[in-house]
């Protein structure tokens, strides 16, 4: 074989070996491509993913800690306390705070009446008695202040020959001008015989009776 063959020769093979190289380059080129993309999600991008996931927690939590409404008790504070009224307190609230509220005791309250320690509940009727008012009820346990409780029926009796007008006040459908009529009333014409005899007093007929009648004593 003659130089200008072998020449040939070798050119043709160096083209083929430089043509399967650049052939496979370009496959392998595309197959780091395919492998990128199969590739899991990298380090950082997990920990961006993971406080994107931990803030979207944290805000909705918040957002059910905002609908939260926090529980309260509306209660009517009357009797020898400065300002009677109603008002709003935290539930399982103690009587003494109840007081607290309403500006405290006024000077001639009885305030060993009352348990203060105890509770609260909604709806609640407090009233606190005057010393004078205990007195003549005769004795602790004959009438109490807290409206609603689960008491004996005869200890939450109003006695309508002895109570004065807050007391009275705190029957159902009674305020201060007929409180004031009842006391009026037994000034005038003496001790109520019986409890019908209430209904002699201008302002109170039998509606009203009918309401008051298993609160009251003579």
């Amino acid at each position: 074989m003659d130089v200008a063959m072998k020449y040939k020769i070798y050119v043709a093979a160096g083209i083929f070996l430089l043509a399967g190289c650049l052939f496979s380059g370009c496959g392998s080129r595309e197959k780091q491509q395919e492998e990128l993309l199969l590739l899991p999600v990298g380090e950082e991008d997990c920990i961006e993913a993971g406080k994107e996931t931990t803030v979207r927690e944290q805000t909705e939590e918040e957002d059910l800690q905002d609908t939260t409404v926090e529980e309260t008790y509306v209660v009517h504070i009357c009797g020898a306390v400065q300002n009677p009224g109603i008002y709003m307190l935290e539930a399982d609230s103690r009587i003494y705070q109840a007081i607290e509220k309403a500006g405290g005791f006024c000077e001639e309250a009885d305030q060993d009446y009352l348990n203060q320690a105890d509770r609260l509940f909604d709806g609640m009727k407090l009233y606190v008695p005057t010393k004078e008012e205990t007195d003549l009820a005769g004795s602790a346990g004959k009438w109490q202040g807290v409206s609603g409780a689960a008491l004996p029926a005869e200890s939450t009796l109003v006695n309508i020959n002895t109570a004065g007008e807050e007391l009275l006040c705190t029957l159902s459908g009674v305020g201060s001008t007929r409180a004031k009529s009842i006391i009026a009333y037994r000034e005038k014409n003496g001790a109520f015989q019986k409890i019908e005899d209430i209904m002699n007093v201008d302002g109170i007929k039998d509606g009203l009776f009918q309401k008051i009648k298993d609160s009251i004593t003579v």
